[in-house]
């Protein structure tokens, strides 16, 4: 999780359009950084980075996504 949080935040050379396509309506629930969870039918994909996180990452707290730094995530 550490991880995303560098690559939402600029703090990586990773973009987030690199490895993810965001979510296209985050509504009133969630947080802004909210990713879409494709379906990955290959067990190989299943255990891609960019497919292992997405579930966790987007029932993280808006608190939590949106800290200013890592120590507070």
């Amino acid at each position: 999780m550490i991880k995303m949080w560098k690559i939402f935040h600029g703090q990586c050379s990773i973009t987030p359009q690199e490895l993810f396509v965001m979510a296209p309506s985050v509504g009133t629930r969630g947080h802004p950084f909210k990713v879409f969870h494709s379906h990955a039918v290959l067990e190989a994909r299943r255990r891609f980075f960019s497919v292992r996180c997405i579930h966790v990452w987007n029932s993280l707290s808006c608190e939590a996504v949106t800290s200013l730094n890592v120590d507070i995530f």
